[in-house]
């Protein structure tokens, strides 16, 4: 009995952090979302630069791969 109720506990773990992770990453990609509007309408062109540096480094590269 106690071993069904550590793996219920486990499997419930698994999926809260699933839960929270999928939560976190649509958090992340609404604010890349925003970061890469505000610095299309910046009017300093560094603002759009450094968007495409960190965009390409970081997140085109990791989707890319994964």
């Amino acid at each position: 009995m106690l071993a069904v109720d550590v793996e219920e506990l486990a499997i419930e773990s698994i999926i809260k952090n699933k839960e929270r992770t999928a939560a976190m990453v649509k958090y992340v990609d609404r604010m890349l979302e925003v970061y890469r509007i505000l610095s299309e309408k910046s009017s300093e062109p560094e603002d759009l630069r450094r968007f495409e540096i960190l965009y390409d480094l970081y997140i085109f590269r990791t989707r890319e791969i994964g």
